[in-house]
């Protein structure tokens, strides 16, 4: 995952900002500068989202990502 430490002032909020996470994941902070996707997922296909920090002094920083879920039983694909 990313991690904005970068030149910013540390503790970071972290959220999705547009777009969303496939159900069944949650974006989860790990302390005061990182984040991590956490669960389950419970739908396979291509997700996009984009994730924004913002630090200490309200300087926000963007990503967007491309998230590709697949099931693991081909049982369940249509």
């Amino acid at each position: 995952m990313w991690n904005p430490t970068a030149g910013g002032a540390a503790p970071y909020t972290f959220s999705v900002s547009a777009g969303a996470l496939p159900p069944g994941l949650a974006l989860n902070p790990l302390g005061p500068d990182t984040a991590s996707l956490a669960g389950m997922p419970t739908t396979f296909g291509v997700f996009t989202f984009t994730i924004t920090a913002i630090d200490a002094n309200g300087c926000p920083g963007t990503r967007d990502y491309r998230l590709t879920m697949l099931a693991t039983d081909t049982s369940a694909i249509p």
